[in-house]
């Protein structure tokens, strides 16, 4: 995997249609370092449906108090439980996948939490004529916690950093005769942690420029207990494995619009230089007995990605129209990594872990694809307090040449805001 993000959150279809170049208050209103812009005077309100080709339903709502603002965001639905009963087998399945948020802003600071629930397999049967019960369970979740602060007074320099304790679940269990039977836990754990800084460093005539940096780490966490002996009744414990990642950002855009607002266009362009650190299991342990790993694996990778996004947007004036309709468009580009990998293999005795022959190779590579994405939307401002938005990728990671039109992915949404 070249990069991560530890993070979720809604975005406008203005923002998909024009690759994140511009937005609207559905981008601000949960972000802690923008959620000012939106201001309302009573409620924000905030509902949409498709966002990057999902068919999950949105919600947001956010409302300004003297000294306190508060919003809150759902994206999918709370947990189903669905039971399929027959004669003898009976199978519960958990269904439906959930994000929401919270989001506290004053002064010039926000904090935000959030929980993100996705279940891959999460299941259980009982079968009474065979005297088994098997369990799956097989899902995501994850808890973040971010906080942001404007510092500055006529240059604003947006800081914010976070946290998230991710949690992707793989265990199964089976009982026979309402004995544990079989047992397996291949799951795994990370705590990420991020933070970015972002300012307009210049701005005239209605060109703005900025840059900004950003940082992602991910450590992550394995389980030792890893299966089960049922002849036994005793379980095996893998220890020493590890994962390290850590991805540096820097980000540049130039921005133009005219003054009456009604053109605007943004190029930005950022490289995505990383480094991962990966090494296998040290040794299994087995009724107080080391098993060392013969043959350890240990991987460190350096890369660097370049992306490039283009977007803009036009309102259209004539008698009819009065401003009351905006045209979105824009052009994603990501190119291949450049990738240094280094592999080492060490050959060691399975008894005491020595190592008897180390193997190691560095290899330089283009990794990856040349993928883009070409997209348009439209924004219909039915009333000042009523906005309608929609997106569309009309060419979804085409790589080197543009053939025809496919995955298609239609997403829209509708705000308001009094």
């Amino acid at each position: 995997m070249f990069c991560f993000t530890a993070g979720f959150a809604q975005q406008s279809m203005t923002s998909i249609s024009t690759q994140e170049q511009f937005g609207n208050d559905v981008d601000n209103f949960m972000d802690v370092n923008s959620w000012q812009q939106v201001n309302p005077e009573k409620a924000f309100l905030y509902g949409g449906f498709g966002a990057s080709g999902s068919d999950s339903l949105e919600l947001g709502f956010a409302k300004q108090f003297p000294a306190l603002y508060f919003g809150t965001y759902v994206r999918g639905g709370l947990p189903t439980w669905t039971i399929n009963k027959s004669t003898s087998k009976k199978n519960t399945t958990v269904t439906n996948s959930l994000q929401s948020q919270f989001l506290f802003g004053f002064g010039n600071m926000g904090i935000k939490t959030g929980i993100y629930f996705y279940p891959s397999n999460l299941s259980h049967t009982k079968d009474s004529d065979a005297k088994t019960e098997n369990w799956n369970n097989n899902y995501t979740l994850q808890a973040n916690l971010d906080f942001g602060i404007n510092l500055g007074d006529s240059q604003i320099y947006a800081v914010n950093a976070g946290l998230s304790v991710w949690n992707k679940i793989d265990m199964k269990k089976v009982k026979t005769d309402g004995k544990l039977s079989a047992w397996g836990n291949k799951s795994e754990h990370a705590l990420f942690l991020r933070g970015g800084v972002e300012t307009d460093y210049a701005n005239s005539d209605g060109i703005t420029k900025t840059w900004g940096l950003s940082l992602e780490s991910k450590i992550g966490i394995f389980p030792s207990k890893t299966s089960y002996d049922n002849t036994t009744e005793k379980y095996t414990y893998q220890k020493g494995r590890s994962d390290f990642n850590i991805f540096i950002s820097p980000k540049w855009a130039l921005q133009y619009e005219t003054t009456d607002s009604k053109f605007g266009v943004k190029f930005t362009t950022s490289a995505i230089t990383g480094i991962q650190a990966k090494k296998d299991y040290d040794y299994d342990k087995f009724d107080s007995k080391k098993s060392y790993n013969t043959s350890r694996k240990t991987d460190v990778t350096y890369s660097v990605r370049p992306e490039f996004n283009l977007g803009l947007y036009f309102i259209p004036t004539s008698e009819k129209n009065d401003g009351k309709v905006k045209l979105n468009a824009g052009v994603g580009l990501t190119c291949p990594s450049m990738e240094v990998k280094t592999h080492k293999t060490e050959d060691r005795d399975a008894n005491t872990g020595k190592v008897e022959k180390t193997t190691k190779n560095t290899t330089t590579t283009l990794d990856g694809s040349m993928d883009g994405n070409v997209s348009f939307g439209l924004s219909w401002f039915i009333t000042d307090a009523v906005t309608f938005d929609a997106s569309c990728d009309i060419f979804n990671k085409f790589t080197t040449s543009i053939a025809t039109i496919r995955d298609a992915a239609i997403a829209f949404s509708v705000s308001a805001k009094f």
